[in-house]
């Protein structure tokens, strides 16, 4: 592959080959992210910090299997008592020719009633060729009291080693949850990022989001918002750097507004900064 790439061959070329090369053999990938949180307004929380930690093998076969678990500890606004919140998740991937799959579990234990013992449900199907991708990102949150379904299709276009455009709505519908409109609430909401591989070991990008969403789920479940906030709005920047092959470092800014705390209207506001740590062998 170094030699195609060295001679002149066209990029997707030279891509093909690498994927190629990795299915021949078992990859281990991996990473930590710490994330602190402060909050303002009308927020039930002050601030959070999360530790998040995950591994994945991936057999030459193309099926993988990865593990992960993330500690929350924060604030209440209320009465400044502490706030817990421990995910533990595990699933299945695969890749088909173009087609790429997986699925997951996780189950949230907290300091509070309405979202201890949540199980949360992943699935997740993309399909790409040449220049465009797309994928089909599907969640389900069993609370206690409640259920929220939550869809994710993304479509991305990638018209060169450089740009990578994604773009998307997000879809929740929530099931008897005490802070909706109803016994169901559809909430709706558009993101897009934009990535720019600066280099072959820099990159940087951006995201944004409009409409509303409550409970969501990111990170294959690894990720899961219990908090009785509506949020309407938010953006954020990140950027990657190979400090070595097989190690990359990031770090990453987001700030979220918010108008509707436990179905009440209010004004709140969330500002996190994250740091990770990635490797793959």
């Amino acid at each position: 592959c170094e030699r195609a790439g060295a001679a002149g061959a066209e990029p997707a070329r030279v891509d093909a080959c690498v994927a190629f090369a990795r299915r021949e053999e078992v990859r281990v990938t991996g990473g930590a992210s710490l994330t602190a949180m402060g909050f303002s307004g009308d927020a039930p929380l002050s601030d959070l910090v999360a530790l998040t930690v995950r591994g994945a093998v991936e057999l030459p076969q193309g099926l993988g299997v990865w593990v992960g678990a993330t500690l929350s500890d924060g604030t209440l606004a209320s009465d400044a008592s502490s706030y817990e919140q421990t995910t533990v998740a595990a699933g299945l991937t695969g890749v088909a020719g173009d087609w790429a799959f997986g699925a997951g579990v996780a189950h949230v234990t907290t300091s509070e009633d309405s979202s201890d013992g949540t199980t949360v449900l992943t699935a997740r199907i993309g399909h790409g060729t040449g220049a465009w991708s797309g994928a089909l990102s599907a969640a389900v949150s069993l609370y206690p009291d409640a259920t929220v379904l939550q869809l994710d299709p993304v479509l991305a276009w990638r018209p060169n080693g450089a740009w990578t455009l994604t773009i998307g709505p997000s879809i929740e519908v929530l099931r008897d949850d005490a802070y909706g409109d109803g016994e169901t609430e559809w909430l709706v909401a558009g993101r897009a990022s934009l990535t720019h591989r600066l280099t072959d070991a820099l990159s940087v990008s951006g995201n944004a989001f409009v409409g509303a969403e409550r409970y969501r789920v990111e990170s294959a479940g690894l990720s899961v918002w219990t908090g009785s906030e509506r949020y309407t709005a938010g953006y954020g920047a990140s950027i990657g750097y190979s400090v070595a092959p097989g190690w990359t470092l990031s770090a990453g800014v987001d700030q979220r507004f918010g108008d509707q705390v436990a179905g009440e209207d209010a004004d709140l506001s969330a500002l996190s900064g994250t740091l990770g740590l990635g490797f793959e062998f």
